[in-house]
């Protein structure tokens, strides 16, 4: 069985779907993605939020995986989501 094959494009529009709970707005247009990495064991997703105490990093977190299996597809390999804190100003 051949494993789906994504391209960022379609990770990132995915992606715009996830909308941080106290800003509004979806975490692509936030710079939440530092990076998206497909292979055949998964997506792996980077995460730079601004602030590392992001009371919300657990539910984004969540809202990340779930959407990429309802955009993607139920049998998305998601193989992990990494939260790097940015040193953003």
């Amino acid at each position: 069985m051949d494993i789906a094959m994504y391209n960022k494009d379609q990770i990132l529009k995915a992606l715009t779907n996830v909308i941080h709970p106290e800003k509004g707005e979806d975490i692509v247009s936030l710079g939440f993605i530092a990076e998206i990495k497909t292979g055949t064991d998964g997506i792996s997703i980077t995460l730079t939020p601004e602030k590392s105490n992001d009371p919300f990093l657990s539910s984004i977190k969540s809202s990340v995986a779930r959407t990429l299996k309802e955009v993607l597809g139920p049998d998305t390999e998601i193989k992990e989501i990494i939260v790097q804190p940015g040193s953003r100003c």
